[in-house]
């Protein structure tokens, strides 16, 4: 089993060397992009970012009031019944705007993904790139010759659009 996966590896290893050398050999252009550099720097990412601290800044408006209205009552002597009802409703509240900060930021982050990928593969058909290769940093593409690196030009089309 063992020299089974060394032997599919080895195949698998020479397929991609020699679509590498086939595609280098071809007037097939490949231009890199670090994608968490576009990420970082597109306006798409910010003007979400801001819809998000809106949202946490109108729900902890919302969480401070109802506080409030809370050490108002305990103040007037309510009965401690009904505060431990309100503190109980209070913490519900708390729960809901965490898992809708949740939501709402996933939403926003896979919505920023979808859009900047589609504004990518626009950019690559307008220049008419075959490949264009997505670097994250995580050791998938080692290395990239500067002049293929068009990662400030993808940038400054899609914050333009």
């Amino acid at each position: 089993m063992k020299k089974l996966t060394q032997i599919l590896f080895i195949l698998l290893f020479g397929l991609v060397i020699t679509l590498f050398v086939i595609i280098l050999k071809s007037d097939t252009q490949i231009k890199f992009v670090s994608v968490t550099e576009v990420y970082s720097a597109s306006n798409l990412r910010k003007d979400y970012e801001k819809k998000i601290e809106d949202f946490e800044t109108q729900s902890n408006a919302n969480l401070k009031a109802f506080q409030s209205e809370i050490t108002r009552k305990e103040k007037l002597g309510t009965s401690v019944e009904e505060i431990i009802l309100l503190r109980q409703e209070l913490n519900e509240q708390q729960f809901e705007l965490s898992e809708q900060y949740k939501e709402k930021s996933e939403l926003y982050q896979n919505e920023v993904w979808q859009e900047l990928n589609s504004q990518i593969e626009e950019y690559g058909k307008l220049n008419n790139y075959k490949f264009i290769l997505g670097g994250t940093g995580n050791g998938a593409i080692m290395y990239v010759e500067k002049t293929e690196n068009i990662t400030k030009d993808v940038i400054k089309y899609i914050n333009e659009k």
